[in-house]
């Protein structure tokens, strides 16, 4: 876990309409939260970290339907997640497509969280790339939460696993963790894995008590330093 940087809590509300008046906490200096809301929400998020849900492969110009990273960083967007297991299975995104979003990103000053569930899902030029430039979120497809039921990695499986990453792509990123992230484990995420700087969540984060909870949790976890 790096220690010169908060720990990072990622809220991703996906396509889901959630009601931002009820996110009224502070947040401890320890741990910095960022929410990532549908495109047309990202104007209301206040007092936290804008993160958007995804970012166009493509500068702005003649492209219908895209939001260039110049425009989300020209509204204090700080985060993009990039290459999210759903995009990839439901909109059939490639290594080349990811690849070329994080480009954009990183030019405009934006830090993409690249979402991958195999080492495969890693585009290879990335080794190149600053390890302050970007992040990769590991979200193993067993892991991910449905019709409201969690089903976690184990902690020793997940530092394992981020551990072979680092040593095959000789990274120095921050690594993040998703999948069926919740109250009730994030604590044992931290206790066992050094390697993990924060955690992306999504169906935990749709309700502002149980995200708040997840927060406490971590407050609580993280070393005292």
């Amino acid at each position: 876990m790096e220690k010169n940087n908060p720990f990072l809590i990622v809220a991703n509300w996906k396509s889901n309409l959630v009601d931002i008046n009820k996110w009224k906490f502070d947040v401890p200096e320890k741990i910095e939260v960022a929410v990532a809301p549908s495109f047309p929400f990202l104007h209301t998020v206040k007092g936290f970290t804008l993160c958007a849900q995804d970012v166009s492969a493509y500068p702005p110009g003649a492209y219908t339907g895209e939001v260039a990273a110049k425009l989300l960083a020209n509204i204090g967007v700080k985060y993009c997640l990039v290459g999210h297991s759903e995009r990839r299975k439901n909109l059939h995104e490639t290594n080349f497509d990811v690849e070329a979003k994080m480009n954009q990103a990183i030019q405009n000053g934006i830090i993409p969280i690249l979402c991958a569930q195999t080492l495969e899902e890693i585009p290879e030029n990335i080794r190149n790339l600053p390890g302050n430039k970007f992040m990769i979120m590991y979200e193993p497809s067993s892991a991910i939460s449905s019709e409201g039921q969690y089903h976690p990695e184990a902690p020793e499986k997940i530092q394992l696993t981020l551990s072979d990453w680092q040593k095959k792509l000789n990274l120095s990123c921050r690594f993040l963790y998703g999948g069926s992230v919740n109250p009730d484990d994030c604590s044992l995420f931290i206790a066992h894995c050094p390697l993990v700087s924060g955690f992306v969540v999504g169906h935990a984060s749709l309700e502002a008590e149980s995200f708040f909870a997840i927060i406490k949790k971590c407050l609580q976890a993280l070393p005292s330093d």
